[in-house]
């Protein structure tokens, strides 16, 4: 298990164009390149930590990366020089050299309730270091708040007590040492072994996820493909958001507790989650899937109406599947009714005048039919909330 993990907190290092005339080496039939003159030729900084083998990349906007150059595959130490697999690095720093700041506005809300209001602002749950800073009517309205708020307390994210985290990994490992193969019927896995077979391209084996439950593969699958498209799970717009409450000594409060937000996606009956392996794709195609949905790009241009449209797709294929409509509902509708509900209690029971400024995900707010379904700000206009969309002004 913690084996995965390190591949993962490799892998997000790594997201797009490329570099030429720098060192390279060949290892186990694949390309590296040494990591410092590939840094070096896009303007970042490397700082080396002996104690714990720890290379720190420093970006000229001045985010920091780390790789931990232990024996984890797509990285390799030759004489005292660190390389990468040559795939990690073309998908990571040609993204940095990127356009002028796309000003995005996250479809920004003002809800009041009397002399109390919430500023609702959708995030991507990632970012690209052009994003910021946020369009203005974004930045001004975090200016005017006293509370900051996020899906859960991104601070205590930091601090997961030990009976928290054995929680949560119990919710992603497979129980009583059960492997994939146990619960997969015969031929589900025989296909699902050989999609994963392409994964080997980037560093990851079965024996590195074998244990995990399919939601917990599938999630951890999809960041890697959203990081290898180009965006920055590590540095999002909600931390962001988070470093700014945190520079002006302001309060980060979450809409949902960690565990139960975690129960909600991750406590699936495995009979159920089995089926999400079904047609599972290969890395070319998943990547491809991804690419073609133009997430980044949706989300960078602000396009509405085109996030609407991904929503009733994403909808309509997921009629059909146990697993992908249980998740779905669980993912957007039970979670939305829970941020919903805990911004009219935060609107209504604060007896000071308050601004708040609520971090959720677009997917909340936009909805799969383009506003109703359960959504938060539909949720709240049937609570007869004062609703008004700030970013069409």
């Amino acid at each position: 298990m913690k084996k995965f993990f390190a591949l993962l907190a490799t892998v997000i290092i790594f997201t797009t164009p490329v570099f030429a005339d720098v060192p390279t080496i060949i290892s186990d039939g694949y390309e590296y390149v040494q990591l410092r003159a590939v840094a070096e030729a896009h303007g970042y900084a490397l700082e080396w930590d002996g104690e714990y083998r720890l290379v720190r990349i420093i970006s000229p906007q001045g985010d920091e990366f780390y790789i931990y150059t232990t024996d984890e595959d797509g990285v390799k130490i030759d004489n005292g020089r660190v390389f990468i697999r040559s795939l990690y690095a073309e998908l990571f720093f040609g993204s940095l050299n990127a356009p002028e700041n796309p000003e995005i506005h996250g479809m920004l809300t003002r809800v009041r309730h009397g002399d109390n209001v919430a500023y609702i602002f959708g995030s991507m749950h990632a970012s690209q270091p052009h994003w910021f800073p946020l369009a203005d009517i974004a930045e001004d309205a975090m200016r005017r708040a006293d509370i900051f708020a996020f899906e859960v307390d991104m601070l205590e994210m930091n601090n997961l007590s030990d009976e928290q985290h054995d929680r949560i990994q119990e919710l992603q490992i497979l129980p009583d040492g059960k492997t994939l193969e146990d619960i997969l019927c015969e031929e589900i896995f025989a296909d699902f072994m050989e999609a994963f077979e392409t994964f080997y391209a980037i560093g990851m084996t079965y024996e590195d996820i074998s244990d995990l439950t399919p939601v917990a593969l599938l999630m951890s699958l999809e960041s890697i493909m959203v990081m290898l498209l180009g965006v920055d799970l590590g540095i999002t717009v909600d931390s962001y958001i988070a470093d700014f409450a945190v520079e002006n000594e302001l309060p980060i409060i979450g809409l949902n507790c960690i565990l139960r937000e975690m129960e909600i996606v991750f406590d699936i009956p495995l009979e159920i989650q089995a089926t999400a392996m079904v047609g599972f794709p290969d890395f070319f195609m998943m990547l491809d899937m991804f690419e073609e949905s133009a997430l980044v790009e949706i989300y960078v241009e602000q396009d509405i109406e085109r996030l609407r449209e991904m929503f009733r797709a994403m909808n309509a294929a997921q009629q059909g599947n146990e697993y992908s409509e249980l998740m779905s509902y669980n993912m957007f509708t039970v979670r939305s009714n829970i941020f919903a509900d805990e911004i009219a209690r935060l609107l209504v029971e604060t007896e000071e005048p308050t601004t708040f400024f609520v971090t959720i995900g677009m997917g909340h707010i936009i909805g799969c039919d383009g506003g109703g379904g359960g959504m938060v700000l539909a949720r709240l206009r049937d609570m007869d909330f004062e609703v008004v969309s700030l970013w069409e002004q």
